[in-house]
């Protein structure tokens, strides 16, 4: 897998997540994966607890957190000990001038701190793990839009809420593996518990910090649409997230 660099060296977003040769695509209609294929690659930043934030120059802290349920019972796969379950593989993919971030870090508990240039992303998923050389090619476009994001200007830090990513379990096969598919997204606001968590790991901010909630819903485009871009900026500036 080629490393992410930062937006000097443009790097097919495609090739980002996992190199991948071109021919395989030929065929395929125009979707937001062929986009994808021309845009580039670049790192998402997050600081080191026990360190104090500092305001960064064109970049906001975004902190929040992801959480993962299927049947009732919470899984934490970004934790390394979880050995069972499903499978949420998270990556930011910025509306615009299209970047994309593979596997944006994510603490064990799902919570996460990602120092964002402003401007609006799609937080998309996929249940397999699109680095694997095994990974299919239907497996590598079965990609989905969890959220949307609109990152503020201005600002040490802003709150863009707990993602809740639920999945239903579809079968168990012969050898007890369990199938999963994406059932429904939702997004919470638990900012209180989540500045708490901030200021334990970080300190006391030097400004008060934003609130920006992350949209999900039934309303978001698919991955594949063409017009995921215009239609998911669309949906921020009518201010979806406030739904």
């Amino acid at each position: 897998m080629r490393r992410c660099v930062r937006e000097t060296v443009p790097v097919p977003a495609w090739q980002c997540i996992r190199s991948v040769n071109m021919t395989r695509f030929i065929g395929i209609p125009a979707t937001a994966l062929v986009l994808a294929l021309l845009s580039g690659c670049v790192t998402v930043g997050s600081p080191q607890p026990g360190t104090a934030l500092v305001p960064r120059a064109g970049q906001t802290l975004v902190f929040g957190r992801v959480r993962l349920l299927s049947d009732g019972t919470e899984y934490r796969p970004w934790d390394p000990a979880t050995q069972y379950g499903p499978q949420v593989y998270v990556a930011l993919l910025r509306l615009g001038p299209r970047r994309v971030a593979p596997n944006p870090p994510l603490q064990e508990d799902g919570r996460f701190y990602w120092w964002l240039p402003p401007g609006d992303y799609a937080v998309i998923g996929n249940r397999h793990d699109v680095h694997a050389e095994h990974t299919s090619d239907a497996q590598m476009q079965d990609m989905r839009v969890l959220a949307l994001l609109r990152v503020p200007e201005g600002g040490t830090a802003a709150y863009v809420g707990e993602l809740v990513l639920e999945l239903e379990s579809v079968e168990t096969n012969h050898r007890l593996q369990t199938t999963y598919e994406f059932g429904h997204e939702q997004v919470y606001d638990r900012r209180d518990e989540a500045l708490v968590e901030l200021h334990r790991l970080f300190g006391p901010l030097p400004d008060p910090p934003g609130a920006s909630l992350m949209c999900a819903g039934p309303d978001l485009p698919g991955f594949d649409d063409p017009a995921l871009f215009s239609h998911g900026r669309g949906l921020l500036d009518a201010g979806c997230a406030a739904r």
